[in-house]
């Protein structure tokens, strides 16, 4: 561990400031996030399983966890249609007013099997077409490390696309 300093030279002195270079400690453990589905439609509820488990092998009995659960505007891509998208059409630099909402958000203890199941559901009210779930989950060791695990699941609007 040593302290640094940066700053400008002694004429130009814009800035400066000092940061700790610590060392480098490896991940004991990973979080691991399991829908139950690769994908969903609107008016669904979404299930996802929360893990977080030693590197070795062993669940995080009781590990602190804290997870969110956020839909945003999207689009939907089929496979080997490179050419077709579906989705609202907007420029890449517009992205004002793209809808995003919150649909869960919570923190507790992992159970027994280092395990917790997370439930909201699909309602789709301020989507105009398809949506993406981030389902997001930080998982705190003993050691107070904390590592995230994030999966993205597709929400059409409907079954089919026309």
């Amino acid at each position: 561990m040593s302290l640094h300093e940066v700053g400008g030279g002694p004429r130009a002195r814009i800035a400066s400031g000092t940061f700790m270079v610590e060392a480098y400690r490896p991940a004991t453990f990973a979080v691991g996030i399991h829908a139950s589905q690769a994908e969903y439609v609107f008016g669904d509820s979404v299930a996802t399983r929360v893990d977080g488990r030693y590197l070795f092998g062993a669940p995080m009995k009781g590990a602190a966890a804290v997870w969110w659960l956020r839909l945003a505007e999207g689009g939907y891509q089929p496979p080997d249609w490179e050419n077709f998208r579906f989705g609202p059409l907007r420029s890449l630099w517009d992205r004002r007013g793209v809808p995003s909402q919150l649909l869960l958000s919570g923190e507790g203890p992992l159970d027994d099997e280092g395990m917790t199941t997370l439930t909201a559901a699909l309602t789709g009210e301020g989507f105009a077409g398809s949506a993406t779930l981030t389902v997001e989950a930080r998982v705190t060791g003993p050691s107070q490390q904390a590592i995230t695990g994030r999966e993205q699941l597709a929400v059409h609007r409907g079954e089919f696309y026309i």
